[in-house]
């Protein structure tokens, strides 16, 4: 009988090791990240979940990653998956849970903020007459001059 060259054990560590891959692209050989986790445990059901959300930087874009939620990958929820270590030396392969986490670039949301003094200086129905002008049927822009005209002949007789 031959001689068995793989042992395998499961190691049960405290935490998951988070196994990232990116949604465009991937890394250059050699190119490392400084990578930040956020971790949230709590208690569902009898269940202790730890919820993680990983955050990196790279060439100026930020990705985020989490194990949980809609971006999250299910096929977390459905099996287990290990990441296997070989000593070389003595041949064992050690396995270690592992969590798969979809890295995506994050865009930080646009200022909604409106200058003030836009606002200030026109009122609704400039704003309208304007849209009305640009984009309005012939009718309307019609309406809008004959409008501006008695607007004109207002200011100019008193």
């Amino acid at each position: 009988m031959a001689k068995k060259k793989w042992r395998l054990k499961v190691r049960q560590a405290s935490t998951d090791v988070p196994v990232v891959w990116f949604s465009h692209g991937s890394l250059k050989s050699g190119h490392r990240l400084r990578t930040d986790i956020y971790e949230h445990k709590e208690t569902i059901a009898g269940r202790l979940r730890t919820r993680r959300i990983l955050v990196s930087e790279s060439d100026g874009v930020q990705y985020v990653g989490e194990n949980f939620g809609e971006p999250s990958v299910r096929a977390n929820a459905l099996c287990k998956h290990f990441i296997g270590v070989e000593d070389v030396a003595s041949g064992k392969v050690r396995l270690y849970p592992a969590n798969l986490i979809t890295m995506r670039p994050y865009f930080a949301p646009a200022s909604t903020k409106t200058s003030t003094a836009d606002t200030t200086t026109t009122t609704y129905r400039e704003k309208a007459d304007a849209l009305a002008t640009a984009f309005g049927s012939k009718r309307k822009r019609q309406a809008v001059e004959s409008r501006q005209r008695l607007k004109r002949r207002r200011n100019t007789n008193n």
